[in-house]
């Protein structure tokens, strides 16, 4: 599992499900969702958000929270 991960208020860069140290750009998901060094998301469609401790997102822009994948909408 690949991806970036909000951990104790600090943006990680995650490889095979591991920490693999600090985020040192902006990334550009797979499906066009863009997330800063400081958490923020924006959409591809525009619509923002931001991420919370504990959240991963993988490099296809899906959001996974204990686990499972989230969709992105507000509930």
């Amino acid at each position: 599992m690949d991806g970036i991960m909000m951990q104790n208020g600090k943006m990680m860069m995650m490889k095979a499900g591991k920490a693999a140290g600090p985020m040192t750009s902006e990334m550009t998901m797979s499906n066009g969702t863009k997330v800063t060094m400081d958490g923020a998301i924006i959409m591809s469609d525009g619509i923002k958000d931001q991420m919370k401790d504990g959240e991963m997102m993988m490099m296809d822009g899906k959001i996974m929270e204990g686990g499972k994948a989230t969709g992105m909408a507000k509930q």
